[in-house]
């Protein structure tokens, strides 16, 4: 029964960061968003599902603030900010400069004709220089200022984009790219969140 409830907290996740992202928003924003959204519970991934679009109305959000958390809306809003952005960047041609805005999303405003200013933003404390298996689904990552901790996903995680980690073959193709944790298929983990959490604890859980 619980492992029924995970999974289905896992799809409606999966659901909410699309709907509110869009079907072709970077992975880079889907994939942290999705993370955020699965540490919730039930009832608040619930509450999360009542926003229809962004902005979201005053008063929807002041509820959902007092529900979740002014941390988890705020980065809501500007991954939602930033995606629109990208969108609008490759239509313009600004490909390679919506590319290194893909993981800032700490942005408050991003302006659509210089981007490329956004990339001396990119590099960090927070990026991943080094990752080594531990097992299946386990991990050590060391970060740029030398931090190092461990990652575990647990099963109730791989859903949407993520499944394919259940396979080990491709789990083993992990690797460091550009600061990320990554797989083939632009399949990655966000380095911030993941520093957060090993700071504080020691090790990141995913599920």
């Amino acid at each position: 029964m619980r492992e029924n409830d995970e999974t289905n907290k896992g799809q409606l996740a999966h659901n909410i960061a699309y709907k509110l992202l869009g079907d072709d928003a970077p992975l880079h924003l889907v994939n942290p968003q999705i993370e955020e959204l699965v540490t919730l519970d039930t009832k608040q991934l619930a509450a999360m599902n009542d926003i229809e679009s962004l902005p979201i109305a005053a008063e929807l959000r002041q509820k959902l603030v007092a529900r979740v958390g002014e941390r988890i809306i705020t980065r809501l809003e500007k991954r939602c900010l930033l995606a629109a952005s990208v969108a609008e960047a490759k239509r313009k041609g600004l490909y390679e400069a919506a590319e290194h805005a893909m993981s800032l999303i700490d942005l408050r405003d991003v302006e659509l004709d210089d981007l490329t200013s956004v990339k001396e933003e990119a590099g960090s404390w927070a990026d991943v220089v080094s990752v080594r298996i531990i097992d299946h689904l386990e991990f050590e990552v060391t970060f740029a200022d030398g931090l190092i901790g461990k990652v575990r996903i647990l099963p109730s995680f791989l859903f949407g984009v993520f499944e394919k980690l259940k396979d080990p073959a491709f789990f083993n193709q992990i690797q460091v790219t550009n600061g990320f944790v990554t797989w083939p298929g632009e399949l990655d983990l966000v380095p911030d969140a993941m520093y957060d959490a090993i700071k504080q604890h020691g090790e990141w859980i995913l599920g």
